[in-house]
């Protein structure tokens, strides 16, 4: 995450759209002992300090913990706007029935990146 708000000083946006993949690759990817990595409380609430409202990193956090998460893993999280981001992608689950996980594995993590003047996703042009 502390990539993540580099970026956001240096406004570098495909360097930004490289960490939200980086972050989507590590919850898909076994660690050395056969674990998932997970968003902790304290690393949501650093991102949700240094970065705006409606922030792709922001959307990525809620859609993880939407599809993923267990109820313990909130136990450390004070950011309350996480809090309130989450309890409204809940309450919209209750009108609708829910679409494809969108930080699944095989899926593209474009809907997460925001695109320059290029408007190229920068893993399509390398």
């Amino acid at each position: 995450m502390a990539a993540f708000v580099f970026r956001e000083k240096v406004q570098d946006d495909d360097f930004r759209d490289a960490v939200i993949d980086s972050v989507i690759a590590s919850i898909h990817t076994l660690d050395e002992k056969g674990k998932y990595w997970y968003l902790t409380g304290s690393t949501i609430d650093r991102a949700y300090d240094s970065t705006p409202e409606g922030s792709p990193l922001r959307r990525l956090m809620v859609d993880l913990h939407y599809h993923h998460s267990r109820w313990a893993w909130l136990n450390d999280v004070k950011n309350v706007d996480f809090v309130k981001d989450l309890a409204g992608e809940l309450y919209l689950d209750r009108d609708c029935e829910r679409q494809v996980d969108p930080t699944a594995s095989y899926l593209k993590s474009c809907s997460y990146h925001q695109y320059g003047e290029a408007l190229l996703c920068y893993s399509e042009i390398l």
